[in-house]
């Protein structure tokens, strides 16, 4: 665990659980289908997509560096909406409008049924309550495996950039960023 700006970070690596998930045309959405991209999963409720975007608007600058860079076809953003109602294909699709996110890389599912409180037991993950209104940011790796969270949504953009290149390199047995 480390701390910085009041965000906490954790890093593991185990296999992230299998969870089923549902694009919003209500298709089955596995993780598996991005499999050989690094996964940046985060959970936000249906009904506070607006109020609450302060992570989403965070990642979403993410998306943006990341798309400026080679990276772009190696990173897949996964936004989990949980205990939502009514139309969230409009809702979404003005929010990627308003927002200039990529829907080349970026996409918004839903828990399965009986499975948002399973995937919301992933949480909080912090040393004390104070965190449980923290949102938290799954990494997960090009071989599905889960290698870190970041709790809290006020962390660097570039340093969280720089991670998951290093990410990648590792999967891609690049040691010493020259292919060695």
């Amino acid at each position: 665990q480390r701390l910085e700006n009041g965000n906490q970070y954790r890093f593991f690596d185990r296999k992230f659980p299998d969870f089923t998930y549902f694009n919003l045309d209500g298709a089955k959405a596995p993780l598996a289908q991005f499999r050989g991209r690094i996964i940046i999963l985060h959970n936000v409720d249906a009904n506070c997509l607006i109020a609450c975007s302060a992570p989403i608007d965070r990642l979403a600058k993410i998306q943006s560096m990341v798309n400026i860079s080679p990276m772009r076809d190696l990173v897949q953003f996964v936004i989990v909406l949980t205990g939502g109602t009514g139309q969230l294909k409009p809702a979404t699709a003005t929010y990627i409008s308003d927002n200039r996110i990529d829907p080349g890389n970026w996409t918004f599912v839903t828990p399965g049924a009986g499975q948002s409180a399973k995937f919301e037991k992933l949480w909080p993950v912090g040393t004390n309550n104070a965190d449980l209104d923290k949102p938290v940011t799954h990494i997960i790796d090009a071989n599905g495996h889960w290698r870190s969270n970041v709790v809290g949504s006020n962390f660097s953009s570039l340093k969280f950039v720089v991670y998951l290149n290093a990410l990648y390199n590792d999967g891609a047995g690049i040691k010493d960023g020259h292919g060695k």
